[in-house]
């Protein structure tokens, strides 16, 4: 590949990119106009905000594959070693994290926000539920202003430092994934290739397989701990999961502030549900324990210890100790979702919390 070929291949996927972000921008001011119109909810802008987010995840990812796949391909073919090729490739790939770093800070800063101030609304009587909708066996009532309180001042939402560093966390931890799944991917597109190699073919032509293998594997690929599927589905799953992750911390962190002593895990408990979630609706835990959990897990430095701080256990693992209770449960680190990839569990405040007195200013 000449130089002024690799330079239009990386001016393509460069100019790509910024118009992603370009119209990204764009929505992101109108959201602001419409939402105010509309008085749209908390959990509506979570739900968009982690579309958006998928989309630009798979998008950019997209746009890169294009673009390793035209590059690595070339160079062998005009003589460089495979291994070199590959290089180019992960080069090029690895880019792909700067690429969305801006639109994963927003959306879990937002999303964070948002649901502090979902949480927040909900302990003060202001909003039905901060779940998906519960059957009618087990309503949850919303807690009403007794007698006499209605001129009580309610405290007014503020965000403060301790909700900065919470943030800056979900942010440096995101990245911490997004950092490592490249890595798991690349062996897969390595070991695609030597076969090519094998088959004795000219250089051009094993040029023109490389590009398609490369290309092939980067948008239907394997990754060790499991899964095996479409890029689009695995994007999926990644925003789903910071996003439940941000919004459930957020939540938290009202629910502390306010007062509130317990909340509760429930899940859409539809044919999706998984046994773990199964098992794991209606489960209630003590607000300060996710509290002091939350901060060990924000001073994770690495994929390692926070897995050793919030595991996903395996099925026969997680029955084993939820015979034991949520104790048990809550020890194991098994106490706020996302508990598996594309968990729909959330949280919500305990029933017999609702009668809670203590209206704090956060």
């Amino acid at each position: 590949m000449s130089a002024a070929e690799v330079f239009r291949a990386s001016y393509q996927a460069e100019s790509l990119s910024a118009r992603i972000d370009a119209i990204e921008k764009f929505l992101v001011e109108s959201d602001v106009l419409v939402d105010k119109a509309k008085k749209t909810s908390e959990m509506e802008r979570i739900a968009r905000l982690e579309l958006r987010y998928r989309d630009v995840l798979f998008m950019k990812w997209s746009i890169r594959v294009e673009q390793a796949s035209k590059v690595a391909g070339a160079a062998y073919a005009n003589g460089a070693k495979w291994q070199n090729a590959l290089r180019l490739a992960d080069t090029v790939m690895q880019r792909w994290k700067e690429d969305v770093r801006s639109t994963a800070a927003r959306t879990l800063e937002q999303t964070y926000r948002l649901g502090r101030k979902a949480a927040y609304r909900r302990a003060l009587g202001k909003l039905k539920t901060l779940s998906y909708p519960l059957s009618e066996r087990s309503p949850i009532q919303v807690r009403k202003a007794e007698e006499g309180e209605k001129d009580k001042e309610i405290p007014k939402l503020s965000f403060d430092l301790a909700d900065e560093k919470a943030i800056e966390a979900l942010i440096r931890q995101e990245f911490m994934w997004l950092g490592s799944f490249y890595e798991d991917v690349a062996p897969t597109v390595r070991d695609a290739i030597k076969p090519i190699l094998e088959q004795g073919i000219g250089r051009i032509e094993a040029g023109k397989r490389i590009r398609e293998v490369i290309e092939s594997k980067f948008k239907d690929f394997r990754i060790p701990a499991g899964f095996r599927g479409p890029a689009r589905y695995y994007f999926e799953g990644i925003a789903a999961n910071a996003v439940t992750n941000a919004r459930v911390q957020g939540k938290i962190a009202s629910l502390a502030r306010l007062g509130v002593t317990k909340y509760t895990l429930v899940n859409p408990m539809d044919e999706r549900t998984t046994i773990i979630c199964e098992h794991l609706h209606g489960t209630t835990y003590k607000v300060a324990d996710a509290v002091d959990f939350l901060e060990r897990l924000r001073g994770a430095r690495s994929i390692e210890e926070y897995k050793s701080i919030n595991p996903w256990l395996k099925q026969d693992q997680f029955l084993a100790l939820h015979q034991k209770g949520p104790d048990a449960l809550a020890k194991a680190g098994v106490m706020l979702p996302p508990f598996h990839f594309r968990c729909r569990t959330t949280v919500d405040i305990a029933e017999e919390s609702m009668g809670f007195e203590s209206l704090e200013s956060p």
